[in-house]
């Protein structure tokens, strides 16, 4: 029996990214539907996010990633604001403003960071918002852009509000998940309320495709994280100078991965900071 075989009854139906709950958000109206159809929740004025995800997740492994005190925050999906309050928390002079699409949780946000603007990235006119170029110093896209349907597009948008040196940090989930690969294998891919086949997901990455498009929409990309999969920690925890490893999961083979393959596919999600190039 090998390694990923030992593994398999850990896999859960669709790997969670962290800071996911079963319990709604506080004062939301849930529609009375069968969670379990998730798309039923779509047509909801509150969405799915308040009935499957914390209201108080703080993306704590992105955070990590800011390197020195922030001045102005722009946080694109701001959601509840709970990443905007952890910044306040720990950088008291920060300014943080949220983008937040979901009434219901922009209402939420509004008590926790400076101001909310409640609508899409692509609704918002920067320049009637005050938004001017190059006066944010940190922009945050929390598990934002893959429920954007142009991604590009928006780190195109967002690029001139950066100053000279500010950074993106963005978290994104990697469809390259070595459980989410032996689901689809054994047939299954399962639209769920939050993790990585989050049902409002739009679009899915590799690490490839996101080095590919910071590169095509003007950055670069000077750290990266991984939020590893709780149950993928065997295989991230292989000796790095195992240059070959083979893992066999049901029908599903894979031979001759490279460390660097090891981890990416023991990854739930990346956590990324770029730079204008």
């Amino acid at each position: 029996m090998g390694l990923i075989d030992r593994l398999s009854s850990k896999f859960r139906t669709n790997p969670q990214t962290q800071g996911t709950a079963t319990e709604p958000a506080a004062a939301v109206d849930i529609p009375d539907e069968d969670p379990a159809q998730v798309w039923k929740l779509l047509s909801s004025s509150s969405g799915s996010h308040l009935y499957f995800l914390n209201p108080d997740n703080v993306q704590a492994g992105l955070l990590d990633l800011i390197e020195r005190e922030p001045r102005v925050v722009l946080d694109v999906g701001c959601y509840c604001g709970a990443n905007g309050e952890a910044i306040k928390q720990r950088w008291p002079g920060a300014r943080v403003i949220g983008i937040e699409p979901l009434a219901e949780a922009a209402a939420l946000a509004v008590p926790r960071i400076d101001r909310v603007i409640t609508g899409t990235l692509e609704s918002v006119d920067f320049e009637q918002a005050g938004l001017a170029p190059a006066s944010i110093d940190t922009i945050i896209l929390a598990d934002v852009l893959e429920h954007i349907f142009n991604p590009w597009q928006a780190l195109l948008t967002l690029r001139p509000l950066l100053s000279d040196d500010g950074v993106v940090l963005a978290s994104i989930p990697n469809v390259r998940n070595l459980g989410l690969i032996h689901n689809l294998v054994n047939g299954h891919w399962t639209y769920e309320g939050g993790g990585l086949l989050d049902i409002t997901h739009i679009r899915f990455f590799t690490l490839a495709e996101i080095r590919k498009m910071f590169t095509q929409t003007g950055y670069d990309i000077v750290a990266i994280e991984h939020n590893v999969d709780p149950a993928l920690r065997q295989l991230w925890d292989l000796d790095s100078v195992q240059e070959a490893t083979n893992v066999q999961l049901g029908p599903l083979s894979i031979n001759a991965l490279s460390p660097a393959d090891r981890k990416e596919l023991a990854t739930l999600q990346f956590f990324i900071r770029a730079v204008r190039s």
